[in-house]
């Protein structure tokens, strides 16, 4: 978590949307990380703890605000994009007698296969695996896994069922 503000701090005025910039930040971020693809790109204002656990490939942006909490693995495939505000975690507190507990957590990993979009302000939990080409709708809650060219969208997140343009039907 120290690098990771180490990282942000040391990026913070750096123009956002220029992306050499971005990539700069993907790049320093990468140093810390199990394995990270090329042409990461990160916007401001991003929040990546555990980075230990975080495995990226290539050609993966992420919008400003996102979020990714790693307990335990989280993997991104190739090309894949997350939309401003998006919070992936993999975590959850544990529930022991009566309460949940401060600081004692349940861990399980998350997997985000290539070229799928993670519309804004979605939130993915603890878990889940989404498929290749899967479009996440904004402000989607995914709880659970999602198929491969599927759409999803809603609290909680379920398939929508809709062609999207050039796709085969």
């Amino acid at each position: 978590m120290l690098y990771s503000g180490f990282v942000r701090l040391a990026t913070c005025l750096a123009l956002d949307e220029v992306p050499t910039f971005r990539r700069l930040r993907g790049f320093c971020y990468g140093l810390a990380m199990p394995r990270c693809g090329s042409n990461f790109q990160v916007s401001s204002n991003t929040i990546l703890w555990g980075l230990e656990h975080l495995h990226v490939g290539d050609n993966v942006y992420l919008g400003p605000g996102v979020v990714i909490i790693c307990l335990d693995r989280v993997s991104i495939g190739d090309g894949v994009l997350f939309g401003p505000g998006v919070v992936v975690s993999n975590g959850n507190h544990a529930f022991r007698d009566g309460a949940y507990q401060f600081g004692e957590h349940i861990a399980r990993p998350v997997k985000i296969g290539a070229g799928s979009w993670i519309g804004a302000n979605a939130t993915l939990l603890a878990g889940v695996s989404i498929g290749r080409g899967v479009l996440v709708g904004a402000n989607a809650a995914v709880t659970r896994d999602v198929e491969d060219g599927d759409v999803v969208g809603g609290v909680p997140a379920r398939s929508l069922r809709v062609a999207r343009v050039g796709a085969p039907a």
